[in-house]
């Protein structure tokens, strides 16, 4: 139901290639256990460690947990018929537990809810800062275009890093 795709992200947050992370996903949805996997699926895991298996089948446990909670709270507002189009977009498009939480904290104080459009993927940890940012900001109309995004993620891109075009929309 959210507006992701478990393999893309899982991928992206794991720095494991996406085929790998397919494998691995259906791995662990036929219930085979990380020793099994590490030791006799070597090409399916692309020879991966204990250790990168079980943080892949954590971060997959972490969306998944995610992608439940999100579909808690729609329906509960869908009861309350306090659900927006702007709202579940926003929920929708929440990818971890922290954007969701903000998500959640926003709609618990009434805030008017503004959904950002990001045109290139930007990591994990920039983009919680970014969002921590956003919240603090929204009320005092500042442009998202004000967020150093290249100072923030030279440490995790490098220098070749393209900042986003940011955009607020209604």
């Amino acid at each position: 139901m959210c507006r992701w795709d478990l393999i893309q992200v899982l991928s992206e947050r794991t720095v494991v290639d996406p085929w790998v992370c397919a494998n691995l996903v259906n791995l662990f949805k036929e219930e085979n256990i990380i020793p099994f996997i590490v030791r006799y699926r070597k090409e399916l895991s692309n020879h991966m460690d204990v250790d990168a298996v079980r943080d892949v089948q954590l971060a997959v446990e972490e969306l998944r947990n995610v992608a439940k909670k999100v579909h808690a709270v729609i329906q509960t507002l869908k009861k309350e018929g306090t659900l927006t189009i702007s709202l579940e977009k926003a929920l929708l498009n929440c990818r971890s537990a922290d954007e969701l939480d903000h998500v959640i904290l926003a709609i618990n104080r009434g805030e008017n809810l503004k959904i950002l459009t990001v045109e290139v993927n930007i990591p994990d940890r920039v983009k919680n800062e970014f969002i921590r940012w956003c919240l603090n900001s929204m009320n005092h109309n500042t442009d998202p275009g004000e967020f150093d995004f290249h100072m923030r993620s030279d440490s995790f891109c490098g220098n070749s890093y393209k900042s986003p075009s940011l955009r607020w929309v209604q």
